[in-house]
């Protein structure tokens, strides 16, 4: 954000370099800014909030045994080794990986001279307040993009190498430590190796290789929705949600028309005489549950050794926004007549991986197949 000086009428040395040479000065102008920046956070907006009380924290993967045919003889005795009884601390029952992250620190900084805090602005954009206002909204934006469109692992951090949260494509796995497959992480191309979890550093890792991009196919997205089924993500009567660009939702609904599509008619009925056309698809309904298609302004693409676009996959009731703080104004200093604030907030991810698909190495641009 720009310090807001003196408001001078006859110059754009105000920092309001965008508005008209009158500065911001109240005149026979509208007294509205219209600002098509602030929109939704389709991803903040879905999943749930936590909370933390350490920079480094963990949680642990946990599942009942398989289920088995259980019948036991009214007059057996209890015993350890007796059929049918389990120890709890048997890798059946136990918790399978106990998984860790980092908390990141997003911040905006805001200065506003005494002066534009009194005079008469376009909008109230003048003010301190109207300013702390947008840098807040710019840091839950940051935050967003940071989780959805950042090829980046979680970072301890050190005094010079800011902490990070695992972003959404290191949560990508085809195997937990060697222990369950969950067949979260799939490409639309080949040549890259999943990330995931690593044990060995206790962190998220991103994938590695050489991206060779292809078209988003239905026989990719139903084979994500199938194996978090298996994983227990989603049940038939519940939900999952399909997060991608623009360009591929775009792609993905004009193949949703065509013959090609394993689905049943797209027809609207509207019941009024004026009628609308339809044109898009919203809702997948698989042999495993809804699929919601949302598309995020801000998921362009990802660039390893090819820029790629990709397709998130989860369940948003097993995905957590997580505070160690949530967002906060903090007074920085006084310099003259211009106070200095930082609008900050400690945040980070946490998710059960097995409840987290995605598609990865999509070229948006080809048309999408069975």
């Amino acid at each position: 954000m720009a310090v807001l000086a003196g408001l001078d009428v006859t110059t754009a040395s105000t920092g309001l370099a965008a508005v008209a040479t009158g500065g911001a000065i109240n005149e026979d102008v509208m007294q509205k800014i219209w600002d098509i920046s602030k929109i939704p956070l389709p991803f903040l907006d879905r999943v749930g909030r936590g909370r933390v009380t350490a920079q480094k924290f963990d949680w642990v993967r946990d599942r009942l045994a398989d289920a088995a045919d259980n019948a036991w003889v009214e007059r057996a005795t209890y015993a350890a080794s007796a059929s049918g009884v389990t120890d709890f601390t048997s890798s059946a029952t136990s918790p399978l990986n106990r998984f860790q992250n980092h908390v990141q620190i997003s911040v905006k900084a805001v200065a506003g001279s005494e002066m534009a805090d009194q005079v008469s602005s376009i909008g109230g954009s003048g003010g301190l307040g109207y300013n702390l206002m947008v840098a807040q909204q710019e840091v839950m934006r940051d935050i967003e993009f940071s989780i959805v469109n950042r090829l980046g692992a979680s970072v301890a951090g050190t005094a010079s190498v800011a902490p990070r949260a695992a972003s959404y494509i290191s949560i990508l796995d085809v195997t937990a430590s060697g222990v369950v497959a969950n067949d979260t992480f799939s490409q639309a191309g080949s040549g890259l190796t999943q990330g995931g979890w690593e044990t060995s550093g206790n962190t998220w890792a991103i994938p590695s290789g050489t991206c060779t991009r292809g078209g988003i196919t239905e026989s990719l997205i139903r084979t994500a929705v199938k194996n978090l089924h298996k994983n227990g993500a989603a049940d038939h009567d519940t939900g999952l949600v399909a997060m991608c660009s623009p360009d591929l939702k775009e792609t993905i609904s004009q193949y949703m028309f065509t013959s090609s599509a394993r689905i049943g008619s797209l027809v609207k009925e509207t019941g009024d005489s004026n009628g609308r056309a339809v044109g898009s698809v919203e809702y997948f309904q698989t042999d495993f549950g809804l699929l919601q298609l949302v598309p995020n302004r801000f998921m362009s693409t990802l660039t390893l050794t090819n820029a790629f676009s990709s397709l998130w996959i989860f369940d948003p009731s097993q995905f957590e926004l997580v505070y160690l703080r949530g967002p906060t104004t903090t007074a920085l200093a006084k310099q003259g007549l211009v106070d200095v604030r930082m609008v900050n907030a400690y945040w980070s991810t946490r998710f059960h991986p097995e409840a987290c698909a995605g598609i990865v190495g999509i070229l948006a641009s080809t048309a999408m197949t069975a």
